[in-house]
């Protein structure tokens, strides 16, 4: 259903843009006679992120748009009373990641913290912790996740595997939908940060 309402999104945005001083309907954004001028990743006629770039772009966007919090830049963009996804920029570290913060009835809380460049995740919730690196192209719903490290009682690793899989579907779902309703972030999927079977 995401998917559905994404794509209908994106079939609004693309109609609704000139596409470089042409209606994008004529000129279609795979148009090859069609030119995008870039400039820092993004055309300056019709807006659209280089595809190529969007990790790039992205990243850009957050320490230029986003709340400095000592040698990080963030970005909130879900928020309720047990869950929060922000994008968090290092500035000492040089990468970006995307951040999953939920807040148990039991006073616990599991945090999920997934690189974009690399994909490499950790999860953490009460005295667990288990540490992997996605396969981007190939991570989704119906994928198995991946883990390189785990620490905790082996009688419930398969439970933190659950979660932690179920956490980083929700925050790559949300970034997706992030990204599709930000004017400033249009052409940016998260196929386009790697995510090809999401």
């Amino acid at each position: 259903m995401k998917k559905i309402i994404a794509t209908v999104l994106m079939i609004i945005l693309i109609f609704s843009f000139a596409a470089c001083g042409k209606n994008a309907e004529d000129a279609g954004l795979d148009d090859s006679s069609h030119t995008h001028n870039y400039v820092e990743y993004k055309c300056t006629e019709c807006g659209l992120v280089e595809a190529a770039h969007s990790y790039d772009y992205l990243a850009r966007f957050v320490k230029e748009n986003g709340t400095a919090d000592g040698t990080e830049i963030f970005i909130q963009y879900e928020e309720d009373e047990t869950l929060k996804c922000e994008l968090r920029y290092s500035v000492e570290q040089e990468f970006l990641c995307a951040i999953f913060t939920k807040s148990g009835e039991d006073g616990l809380t599991h945090n999920v913290e997934l690189r974009l460049d690399t994909y490499q995740y950790t999860s953490t919730y009460w005295q667990l912790e288990m540490k992997g690196t996605l396969d981007a192209e190939t991570f989704g719903r119906d994928s198995t996740l991946p883990y390189d490290d785990y620490i905790g009682p082996e009688s419930i690793k398969g439970e933190m595997v659950d979660v932690t899989k179920s956490a980083l579907l929700v925050l790559i779902n949300k970034l997706e939908m992030y990204l599709w309703l930000n004017f400033q972030m249009i052409g940016t999927f998260v196929e386009d940060l790697g995510f090809k079977a999401m």
